[in-house]
């Protein structure tokens, strides 16, 4: 018998993301507070160097945070994630280059597509998901580093 479950995250057209309206701005952190607090986490577990070169990676500002803009900086930083973990074993990438040529080449047909269809993702609605994505993997570091501390 081949059930379905009965809530699919995937697929499930945001069944469970409800509007909400947004909250009072001024109890807010800044950005520099922000920025501390996330810089100061990762010190703390001897990873600063790697967050601040995600920070210089990523580097978005108010006018700089299109899809299009992001999808580029990311598939760099996946070609400096990857030539990292390489030179760890003395390697080079010089055998990656056709793949990191194909990450953006579907970058760049993902972006054709979107504008021949006239659709635009804006950045309320990537950056958001994509802060909830990479906060849940840091949940999980923060998770597992309990339970491997609590024994």
């Amino acid at each position: 018998m081949d059930e379905k479950p009965a809530i699919d995250f995937i697929e499930g057209n945001n069944q469970l993301v409800q509007s909400i309206k947004p909250k009072d701005t001024t109890s807010l952190p800044t950005p520099e507070t922000y920025s501390n607090a996330s810089r100061e986490f990762w010190m703390s577990r001897g990873q600063v160097t790697e967050y601040e070169k995600g920070v210089f990676l990523g580097r978005g500002d108010k006018t700089n945070i299109l899809f299009d803009q992001f999808l580029k900086r990311l598939s760099k930083t996946i070609e400096e994630l990857t030539r990292e973990a390489l030179a760890k074993n003395d390697m080079t990438s010089e055998g990656y280059k056709d793949i990191f040529d194909a990450i953006q080449a579907d970058y760049r047909i993902l972006n054709g597509n979107l504008k021949r269809d006239k659709t635009a993702i804006k950045e309320d609605q990537f950056i958001p998901l994509l802060h909830g994505f990479i906060n849940a993997y840091v949940t999980s570091i923060i998770a597992k580093s309990k339970q491997e501390t609590d024994g």
